[in-house]
């Protein structure tokens, strides 16, 4: 059974490295990690494209990363532990993968598709506050992903799968941490140089740009990109 576990976490790893949004926009002459966020994920493609059916399919394949791995673990009988583990080695690739020179993204797709796959009701509960309250009520598809990630440890009280105790609140913590992490830990921009600290902490943070105003941040970024 070990060796299983240790091919599942290679295998999910590989598959996370996999970088679709990359692969997907590269004919288009677009570089996603200088655009936008920075992030190659489903996001940016369509800011970067405008592509909307090219932004759908990073999406469905982004979450896939997470759902595939997590399903042929809890197939082969591992508990719901051990498949969010699977899920965060998933997660790991896409923000560290080795096909891309550890360069990747916020992992949020994966992230959910690996936790819906693990528990439905938990993956329908991100997905609901990103796409179903933030998105569209909000406007603010970012701060929907920061809400929901912060809901993470508390998933197994919830939803009653709490045996495996500190087991599998430990994989959901670091998932969160993370995808927090990658907001934070990036270089600054051009626009953002004069930002105090603690404003670029929670502009990052809560919103996943440098400063608070959407429309100048894409706009700055792509002024940067054509003078650069």
């Amino acid at each position: 059974m070990a060796w299983e576990l240790i091919l599942l976490f290679i295998g999910a790893y590989l598959l996370g490295s996999v970088q679709f949004a990359t692969i997907l926009v590269s004919r288009k002459g677009v570089d996603l990690h200088s655009f936008g966020s920075g992030n190659p994920g489903a996001s940016n493609v369509l800011a970067s494209t405008k592509n909307v059916k090219m932004a759908a399919v990073v999406f469905l394949l982004d979450s896939l990363k997470g759902v595939v791995p997590v399903l042929i673990t809890k197939s082969l009988g591992f508990n719901i532990d051990l498949q969010i583990w699977v899920a965060l080695c998933a997660v790991i690739g896409h923000d560290f993968p080795i096909f891309f020179g550890f360069k990747g993204g916020r992992g949020i797709l994966t992230s959910m598709g690996g936790i819906l796959a693990a528990n439905i009701w938990s993956g329908l509960t991100l997905l609901f506050i990103v796409f179903a309250v933030f998105t569209p009520i909000f406007k603010n598809q970012p701060l929907g992903v920061f809400v929901a990630f912060l809901t993470l440890p508390f998933l197994p009280l919830i939803f009653g799968y709490t045996d495996a105790g500190f087991a599998v609140s430990l994989p959901l913590i670091l998932i969160g941490l993370l995808g927090f992490s990658r907001r934070l830990f990036v270089k600054r921009r051009q626009i953002s140089q004069y930002t105090p600290l603690n404003e670029l902490f929670i502009n990052r943070l809560l919103f996943d740009r440098d400063i608070k105003d959407r429309v100048s941040w894409t706009n700055a970024t792509k002024n940067e990109i054509k003078t650069g």
